[in-house]
C-alpha cells in the first residue's frame, strides 16, 4: 500500500523558529537546466554575491546559462563540501536567508548554535533526526531513490522541537 501524508507542521508550536537546510550536494536536475539560452538576472545573482566568479566572456555578455548558475550556488555554499546548505532561518519573527557563502563546518555550527540555544531542544532535534535516520536506512523507497533539492524542516518553540523531510518533487529513480 502506498500513501502520501500532508501534514501543516507549524500546527502544534507557538512563535515557532524555523530552519531549512537543503540536503544533497547536488540541488538541481540536468532535466531543469537543459535550456541553453543565457540569462542577465543570473549573472546578476551570481556577481552579487561574488564579482570575481564569472568568465571574462561571462563578464562581456552579462549573462550566464542557468546551468552555470545553479553549478556555481552548490559549488560556492556548502552543498558540494558539506553535502548540505543553510537555505534560511526564522528566529523571533525574523527572516535570515544570507548563508550562500558559508561552506566551512564551523560556519554552520555556529547558525545551528545560535538557533538552537536551549539543551532540551537540542536533544529534541538530535532524537527526531537520528529517528529520521533509522526509518530511511529501513526503507527500500530509500534505498532506491535519489532525492533533490530535498530539505530537513527544523521547527521548534519554548518547550518543543521536531525535524521534517520536505520537498520531495524532484525524487528520482537511482
Amino acid at each position: 500500500t502506498c500513501y502520501i501524508e500532508l501534514q501543516c507542521c507549524l500546527q502544534n508550536f507557538n512563535t515557532p523558529n524555523i530552519c531549512d537546510v537543503k540536503m544533497g550536494v547536488r540541488t538541481f536536475l540536468e532535466s531543469e537546466v537543459t535550456v541553453n539560452k543565457t540569462r542577465h538576472d543570473l549573472f546578476l545573482k551570481m556577481i552579487k554575491e561574488d564579482r570575481d566568479a564569472p568568465t571574462e566572456e561571462e563578464r562581456k555578455s552579462e549573462a550566464i546559462t542557468k546551468h552555470r548558475y545553479m553549478e556555481w550556488r552548490d559549488t560556492v555554499s556548502s552543498s558540494r563540501s558539506l553535502g548540505f546548505r543553510l537555505e534560511g532561518l526564522t528566529v523571533e519573527g525574523k527572516c535570515n536567508r544570507n548563508f550562500k557563502s558559508n561552506r566551512e563546518l564551523t560556519d554552520a555550527k555556529k547558525v545551528f548554535e545560535s538557533f538552537v540555544t536551549q539543551r532540551q531542544i537540542r536533544d529534541q532535534y538530535i532524537w527526531r533526526l537520528e529517528k529520521i535516520e533509522q526509518l530511511c536506512s529501513e526503507s527500500p523507497f530509500f534505498a532506491h531513490h535519489e532525492l533533490i533539492g530535498s530539505s530537513l524542516l527544523f521547527i521548534h518553540d519554548d518547550s518543543k522541537a521536531s525535524v521534517w523531510m520536505i520537498d520531495f518533487e524532484k525524487t528520482r529513480s537511482s
